[in-house]
């Protein structure tokens, strides 16, 4: 299985994936070129414009750079029966962005993380997607009133595709303020005694092919209440070697 844990991976204010990190040259080189079949997993089970709509998207960006694909079909509320079927039919899946903790109810419901263990192919993590990759995912406040809400929990089973757990978006975070909090130091750097966060701006991303798993763009290390660039733009850091 090849992964690929990416922030957003295109660029800002298009529909045309960011070459930037070699993420363009890398899934061409991991994809089949002709006969692709595409699935996108969404984030929103109950909205299906909006998932109609992400996936055209992708569909547009991946053919754009050389990819044909045959089909490209959606998982989403209107036939979680199909998941088995879809997942191992499929080629490429996407998981689509979204809100983190729906996305996972939603993962959970139709056994995601089973149908997925003998995957073979390329999977595309887009921001939540990829933060549910991870094998546990810990996850901040995201909207109004999640911080103050006493059902809100944040960490949830995973896919188990990645021991990772990322920030997405990380070019915004440090400057977003939810609820009157800072993001950063008031609502996430106080989880960090405990957790383990990669901060990937846009454009950078997580590559595994089962063997290596590299940090690919600039990176940063939160940990133990502070921010640690480990990765700059335009370079590679491994981080494991199976």
């Amino acid at each position: 299985m090849i992964t690929f844990l990416t922030s957003n991976p295109f660029i800002e204010g298009t529909e045309s994936l960011n070459p930037k990190n070699r993420l363009v040259d890398e899934l061409l080189f991991n994809i089949k070129r002709n006969n692709v079949r595409g699935l996108f997993i969404c984030a929103t089970p109950d909205n299906p414009d909006f998932t109609d709509g992400c996936r055209d998207s992708i569909h547009k960006a991946l053919s754009e750079i050389g990819l044909k694909f045959s089909c490209f079909h959606v998982l989403d509320g209107r036939n979680p029966e199909k998941t088995q079927e879809l997942t191992s039919y499929s080629d490429v899946i996407v998981l689509g962005g979204g809100h983190v903790p729906t996305q996972n109810r939603f993962f959970q419901k139709i056994h995601l993380r089973e149908r997925l263990r003998n995957f073979k192919g390329v999977i595309l993590g887009i921001s939540a997607g990829s933060m549910n990759m991870a094998e546990n995912v810990f996850v901040h406040p995201e909207l109004p009133g999640e911080t103050t809400d006493p059902h809100f929990t944040g960490e949830f089973q995973g896919l188990g595709l990645s021991t990772r757990n990322i920030l997405p978006h990380w070019q915004k975070l440090p400057y977003d303020i939810l609820d009157g909090k800072r993001m950063l130091q008031d609502i996430i750097l106080p989880t960090t005694s405990d957790h383990v966060f990669y901060g990937l701006p846009d454009g950078s991303y997580i590559f595994s092919n089962g063997k290596r798993e590299e940090l690919r763009g600039e990176s940063y290390l939160i940990s133990n209440h502070h921010v640690r660039l480990i990765c700059p733009d335009d370079a590679t850091l491994v981080l494991q070697v199976n």
